[in-house]
């Protein structure tokens, strides 16, 4: 299997990854969707483990995106991945535009530094 390697983490092409949408939510079946809005219904730490318990395919807030589009993202769209924790096990990541994350990281270095 083919593989690229960013930040210690494997990312093979063919594999299936999730990525972390925090812009609104990716359209599912009506059905999977009423699933989700009745958790949300339930109270908050309750809420997380039962949408946990749904697994990726189902979270609206995850976008399930192969391997090789990752790394296009990443190495041609200049993004920065932010890995999960449990990267190896959940396979979940956020991408950040390179401009966004070093205005972020100017920012902290200037709070820092007062």
């Amino acid at each position: 299997m083919k593989f690229e390697t960013i930040a210690g983490h494997k990312i093979f092409f063919d594999e299936t990854y999730y990525l972390a949408y925090s812009g609104g939510m990716r359209e599912m079946s009506a059905k999977d969707q009423k699933e989700y809005n009745k958790l949300l219904t339930l109270p908050f730490g309750l809420q997380r483990q039962e949408i946990r318990k749904l697994g990726p395919d189902k979270n609206p807030k995850l976008v399930p995106v192969k391997g090789k589009l990752i790394l296009q993202f990443i190495i041609d769209g200049k993004f920065a991945p932010f890995f999960d924790l449990y990267f190896e096990k959940t396979k979940t990541l956020q991408i950040n535009d390179l401009v966004v994350y070093e205005s972020m990281k100017a920012k902290s270095y200037d709070v820092a530094m007062r």
